[in-house]
């Protein structure tokens, strides 16, 4: 085995960074590749002669005991907080002691009966602490904290098939990812952070984002370089490194795995994963399983996008990227990907070696991944195809966000990926993975895939990527592939409608999420999209029946009439529905960063679940937030009286924000009232016995001046949160996030022991005679409760 890791990991790290020639610029409405140098001779003899010697990092370090305090909340709100712990709180002496210190004397017994009254209980399941009662105190938060979190164990934490390697005497060498702890790294502050303050300073922030990302890169050198060493001390050699990530792929004895595993330095060990063919079952996607196959326009009423192109919005200002396998390339020539004036909305990014990217147009393509492009950003509706003359036809062969740009890149680097999907001169927003990998068998998040979805986030992209087609038979085991289980990822599953969207059952081969004993405490599944498209587009230019249209020689194309199907054809659909979304918001309201569309997108779920039902409190393990039915969220796309909010909050362990919903009452022709809630722990793919923070969300009405009660909460484990009521009584009502254990620091922006939630709400009438045009084409709320 060559032993040249010290070489190999300095060489790459310095190339890649300071020498790199091509970067491809990536407009939104014309993507071209733009060839210019990034780096120079002599920047790159300099780099070679840098070297960071490998220094000791520091530990963690556990989190402190936490106690029992008052907080001054602002007025004019009142605001209240759960007391918690075992027995009867109010006779716990620490609580006894902060309500004196109030200056309310002995109130305990006074509150005693005006708290039972209210029949508030809001309670944790498992051994999570209880908070059982609501003590009432005029401007002040009272709360109790929970038990400090568990210290994540010593050593690194290794995938299964690292272990079996290290147990068995015989193996030989094996090829793994190493990466360190994110404590070892100088914390980075999320990428709309680094915008929103360049933006304060009155500087450019796409310049601001680029100086971060390449900041993160250079803090990040010491970690590999730990890493480097000991591979190197160990015999082994490193293939590929990523700075912005403290990680190395390497190759290295099996005997060598156990002295790894044993570094308190390491956050993770695990075998390099591998693509899968399609989601392991490529035939699969051009056949028409069961369910109506359905077209552009049934697709159009089913996700409800007609709303957006009947106000002008085609996601035309967005750049979009589609990850598939290495030299799966998108078909560039056909007539849907360009844009009517000749310009080409696709381009295809291709890693040809050390250096090197090309940008193939082949006139033979993947069908997979032209498949993908053609539902996620396919578009005839402008006359690009001469020999479809009928409106209504063109609509038909065109799919979500059709006037979008697209980078398709085939990659079997995940490092690749964060790096080219992430350059400020591309500002691309949405990445769609429906191609499926390896490894993450308990839906844990922490393998390279699930990490570079993360680092993607953090970035400010969002990756879309498709559940898998492995089923949902079994409710103990979760089947997501890698890596819709990480936290960063928007992960979705399919389902066969009819037009009208009744009938509608789960496409059998969706993967389920999580478990109660696989998933970390996370449901992962995010939402359900249609499947088997009626007219994608082929990977080939000679197909006698492409989406439907005689005309051409045929050649090895499906069969007239193939249809699109599995997760991978619903992915793409979520994917355009975050761009005409992102488009729309950005346009109105501002650029929305990662979370706060995350949010968004989950409030546009129709909260169906499993059994048919629909759910009035957290997600389902299949559907997630249920069918995509985007809204546009504004005096146009909801019904009067309607409110609705996107905003996000630090939320303090064990504290609570009382976030107003309504200045005015709450009407009783208000019909449906939802929240969500979504945070992202960065630490999520990196301690092993910590799961992620955990923030509640309650849905509070004043019952009566300064006193509030509790008419739907989800206190569940997951990371993000849903609450429901149909026809609420008329008041005023507030969200409530309760930081029940919440130990990150320094995350989104946020301080000690503080997480950023993204929060989002509406409430509106079901009526549809108080709106725009828009509520034309959207179904209410309420049409499918039972």
């Amino acid at each position: 085995m060559a032993r040249s890791a010290t070489f190999s990991w300095t060489a790459y790290r310095v190339v890649v960074h300071w020498c790199r020639t091509v970067e491809v610029n990536v407009a939104p409405t014309s993507i071209h590749p733009s060839i210019h140098p990034r780096g120079s001779a002599w920047r790159c003899a300099l780099a070679v002669l840098l070297w960071l010697s490998v220094r000791p990092l520091a530990g963690w370090a556990s989190d402190e005991p936490l106690g029992l305090e008052a907080v001054a909340f602002p007025d004019p709100i009142d605001v209240f907080e759960f007391v918690g712990g075992e027995g009867n709180p109010l006779d716990r002496p620490e609580v006894r002691s902060v309500l004196a210190e109030l200056g309310d004397g002995d109130p305990v017994m006074g509150l005693r009966a005006s708290v039972l009254s209210t029949g508030i209980t809001v309670a944790a399941e498992g051994s999570d602490p209880v908070y059982d009662v609501q003590v009432v105190v005029p401007g002040r938060i009272v709360h109790g904290f929970a038990p400090a979190p568990e210290p994540q164990e010593d050593g690194a934490w290794m995938s299964p098939g690292v272990a079996a390697a290290m147990a068995d005497p015989t193996a030989g060498d094996v090829e793994v990812h190493m990466r360190v702890k994110r404590s070892l790294l100088a914390p980075m502050p999320h990428r709309y952070v680094v915008e929103e303050e360049a933006r304060l300073r009155g500087e450019d922030p796409m310049a601001a984002r680029e100086a971060w990302q390449v900041d993160r890169e250079d803090r990040g050198v010491e970690g590999v370089a730990l890493l480097a060493g000991l591979v190197a001390a160990a015999g082994g050699d490193v293939l590929e490194v990523d700075t912005r990530r403290g990680k190395v792929r390497a190759v290295v004895s099996g005997s060598a795995l156990a002295g790894f595993a044993s570094d308190a330095r390491l956050a993770s060990i695990e075998l390099a994963s591998e693509w899968q063919a399609k989601e392991d079952n490529a035939a699969g996607y051009w056949l028409n399983v069961y369910g109506d196959p359905i077209d552009g326009i049934e697709v159009e009423s089913l996700v409800q996008s007609k709303q957006f192109y009947d106000a002008g919005f085609y996601a035309e200002n967005e750049a979009l990227g589609l990850v598939e396998p290495e030299g799966d390339d998108i078909r560039r020539s056909h007539d849907g990907f360009d844009d009517n004036t000749g310009t080409d909305r696709v381009v295809n990014l291709r890693w040809s070696g050390p250096l090197l990217w090309t940008f193939p147009n082949p006139s033979i393509g993947s069908g997979h991944s032209t498949g993908v492009a053609s539902i996620m950003v396919g578009d005839i509706t402008r006359g690009q195809d001469a020999g479809i003359t009928d409106a209504w036809q063109r609509r038909r062969r065109s799919g979500v966000a059709r006037r979008a740009g697209l980078l398709g890149m085939t990659t079997e680097s995940a490092s690749r990926l964060v790096t080219e999907m992430t350059m400020s001169s591309r500002d691309i927003q949405v990445v769609n993975m429906s191609a499926g990998t390896g490894g993450d068998a308990l839906c844990e998040g922490r393998d390279d895939w699930s990490d570079t979805a993360n680092e993607l986030f953090e970035s400010g992209v969002v990756l879309v990527k498709s559940a898998g087609n492995a089923g949902h038979g079994n409710v103990n085991d979760c089947k997501i592939g890698s890596p819709g289980s990480a936290i960063g990822a928007f992960t979705v599953g399919a389902h066969h409608p009819t037009v009208d969207g009744s009938g509608t059952v789960v496409h059998f081969g969706t993967s389920r999420g999580g478990t109660p004993t696989e998933g970390r405490g996370r449901t992962i599944m995010d939402m359900s999209a249609p499947t088997v498209f009626e007219f994608p587009y082929t990977g080939r230019d000679d197909c006698s029946f492409e989406y439907g249209r005689a005309g051409k020689a045929t050649v090895n194309c499906p069969s007239p009439g193939a249809t699109f199907g599995q997760t991978s054809g619903a992915t793409p659909m979520v994917a355009g529905g975050f761009a005409l979304m992102h488009s729309f918001y950005r346009t109105i309201y501002g650029s929305p960063s990662p979370g706060a569309i995350h949010a968004l997108m989950l409030l546009m779920g129709d909260r169906r679940q499993l059994d048919g039902t629909f759910l009035t409190a957290g997600y389902d393990s299949v559907w997630g937030a249920g069918r995509l039915r985007l809204r546009r969220v504004d005096a146009t796309g909801l019904d009067a009286p309607l409110r609705w909010t996107l905003g996000s909050a630090c939320v303090p362990h064990n504290q609570s924000l009382l976030i107003p919903i309504t200045t005015a009452d709450v009407t009783s022709d208000v019909d449906v009232l939802k929240a969500v809630s979504y945070l992202y722990d960065a630490r999520h793919d990196d301690t092993g016995s910590v799961n992620n923070d955990q923030v509640g969300l309650s849905l509070m009405r004043e019952y009566s001046p300064g006193l509030w009660t509790s008419v739907a909460s989800d206190f569940s484990t997951d990371n993000k949160k849903r609450v429901f009521v149909y026809n609420p009584t008329p008041g005023r009502y507030a969200l409530l996030l309760t930081g029940t254990s919440v130990g990150a620091t320094n995350e989104g922006g946020c301080g000690s022991q503080e997480m950023r939630v993204w929060y989002s709400y509406m409430h509106e009438d079901s009526d549809r005679d108080d709106g725009g045009s828009a509520l034309d084409t959207v179904r209410p709320e309420d049409e499918d409760i039972e």
